[in-house]
């Protein structure tokens, strides 16, 4: 091989690496916003100078925030209109770069209305591999997404019940003697409905059922009750909705997963730089 030959090498490796580094140095922030009769709304999302990566984010962004405040307006009737806006929604980013192979956004969205008694938060999340800007699904990052559930669901589990029991509240109390009981010990399975009903007869009120099935419900080996997730530097990070687990008393848990912990699932190490 000539020495241009190998010069041009060098350069074109040079180039890839730069362009795989690309969205690790800096991004800009963009703000779409949305103002209806009802409503206004806004969201924060990240561009990297990427064409392919930054026109998914940007058409995720739009479709979002659509979907959102179309969801939040359906709540009003006709009635309402005429008077002052009902409801903002309000949403913002955090990055995750766990290595020059991907990047992870997670979007988190604020909204509040003068009808609700309390905020309500959103949760969504994308993932690319790069530099080819392709999204990452789930099934991407490990060889098998049906062991990858199970795994799931069998870690998630008990990360979220002992987040709920650290509560001192009565409701979480009463929680607390079935979970540390049925789930938080190794070994022990699901609950099933016959061990639920269990829980309802040692004094289990309908908040806490519901926290409690929520939890059941939510991490079930299922595609959907995972698809929130974001690539760390350590592993991956789970973010749950508040309604996915019951209602706002689950709060906004995620559960932080180290490569270590999901390495029967057989994750694709390169994405971690590893």
């Amino acid at each position: 091989m000539t020495l241009a030959r190998i010069s041009a090498v060098l350069v074109c490796a040079a180039c890839i690496a730069l362009l795989a580094f690309l969205p690790a140095k800096a991004e800009k922030r963009v703000i779409i916003r949305r103002d209806t009769e009802r409503t206004v709304s806004s969201l924060a999302y990240p561009q990297f100078g990427h064409v392919r990566l930054d026109a998914a984010l940007a058409f995720f962004a739009a479709q979002e925030l659509e979907r959102r405040t179309q969801d939040i307006e359906r709540e009003f009737d006709q009635a309402a209109l005429g008077r002052s806006k009902l409801a903002s929604l309000a949403g913002s980013y955090a990055l995750f770069r766990p290595s020059p192979q991907a990047v992870s956004v997670l979007f988190e969205l604020h909204a509040t209305s003068p009808r609700w008694p309390a905020p309500r938060r959103y949760f969504s999340t994308r993932s690319y591999r790069l530099p080819t800007g392709e999204e990452l699904t789930l099934a991407g990052l490990f060889e098998s997404l049906p062991d990858a559930l199970k795994i799931l669901a069998r870690k998630c589990s008990p990360k979220l019940l002992a987040q709920i029991m650290e509560y001192d509240t009565q409701e979480r109390i009463e929680t607390a003697w079935f979970l540390r009981s049925r789930l938080i010990m190794p070994g022990h399975p699901m609950p099933d409905g016959a061990d639920i009903a269990e829980f309802s007869k040692h004094g289990g009120d309908a908040p806490a059922m519901r926290l409690l099935e929520g939890v059941v419900r939510g991490t079930r080996p299922e595609e959907e009750n995972f698809k929130h997730f974001v690539l760390t530097a350590k592993g991956v990070r789970i973010q749950f909705e508040p309604l996915q687990l019951g209602g706002p008393e689950a709060g906004a848990p995620h559960v932080d997963l180290s490569l270590q912990e999901l390495q029967q699932a057989k994750p694709h190490m390169h994405l971690w730089g590893k």
